[in-house]
């Protein structure tokens, strides 16, 4: 029988590629919600959003998930004057074994319907729509996940955007506490009447084993600015893609098991002639 000599054996395992460590995502506690806020057109609206203007969504581990919420408010704002509130808001996404993805879009109209006094500035309706999503997962292995977030907003135009918003956290289990990682919380506030946007995008690596959350939220809020029947507009949305790829052995590895294994049926052999 034929005998592997220690330089044909560790050629032979270098022909041979190693596969890298197998990794996946579990998931953790999620949270998701639509929540309409503010607002001030008059008793219809106080009564409606007091009981549902919330709307909590999301799956229990892995999975897909979804939710819309649409709803029209009109109602007196004293001394003859009347104005409507409109709100839309969408997400959807998966928490997948090798990643996740989710996108959300918030829209807000406030119109001035009717005034009959002579000073438009005291016909102000306003609302404001925003989404959010947090979850946390874990790695069953290092890996290193890829990114991309694109968001918008403060599309005020031709009334005004209020404390329009996007923010993200991606925060690690330091032991003790969630704390920030990798990729840097952003915020930003009052975007203004004008439209606002952003890409980020980026590799971070996991640790296998332990716990990341990340968090994501979104809101458009518009008010009139007195003109009966122009509705004040304002929208925002936000767009995840992230995935996860196994981190690779050392690109020294195969040759040091190949001397390895060499070195061992070498000695073998020696005491066998012996």
């Amino acid at each position: 029988m034929k005998l592997f000599t220690p330089l044909a054996l560790s050629a032979t395992l270098l022909a041979v590629p190693l596969p890298a460590l197998a990794a996946t995502l579990s998931y953790g506690p999620f949270t998701g919600s639509h929540y309409h806020e503010g607002g001030n057109i008059g008793p219809d609206y106080a009564a409606t959003t007091a009981l549902d203007r919330t709307s909590a969504f999301g799956p229990s581990g892995s999975g897909s998930f979804s939710d819309s919420v649409s709803k029209t408010y009109t109602g007196d704002m004293g001394a003859g004057r009347i104005g409507t509130a409109d709100v839309t808001g969408a997400t959807n996404g998966t928490l997948g074994t090798y990643g996740f993805s989710a996108n959300s879009v918030v829209t807000t109209s406030s119109t001035c319907v009717v005034d009959p006094t002579p000073v438009e500035a005291d016909c102000l309706p306003f609302i404001g729509m925003q989404s959010y999503i947090l979850f946390e997962f874990v790695a069953s292995a290092d890996a290193q996940m890829s990114y991309s977030i694109d968001w918008a907003g403060g599309a005020g135009d031709p009334g005004i955007s209020l404390a329009d918003y996007f923010s993200f956290q991606f925060q690690a289990f330091n032991g003790f506490a969630f704390s920030s990682y990798g990729l840097p919380s952003y915020s930003t506030n009052e975007l203004g009447d004008q439209q606002t946007a952003g890409t980020l995008s980026g590799v971070l690596d996991l640790v296998g084993g332990n716990a990341y959350r990340f968090e994501i939220g979104v809101r458009a809020q518009s008010q009139s600015n007195g003109e009966v029947g122009v509705p004040a507009l304002d929208s925002g949305f936000f767009t995840v893609e992230a995935s996860i790829a196994a981190v690779p052995l050392p690109a020294g590895l195969p040759l040091l098991l190949g001397g390895l294994s060499g070195l061992v049926l070498a000695g073998r052999r020696r005491k066998s002639l012996h």
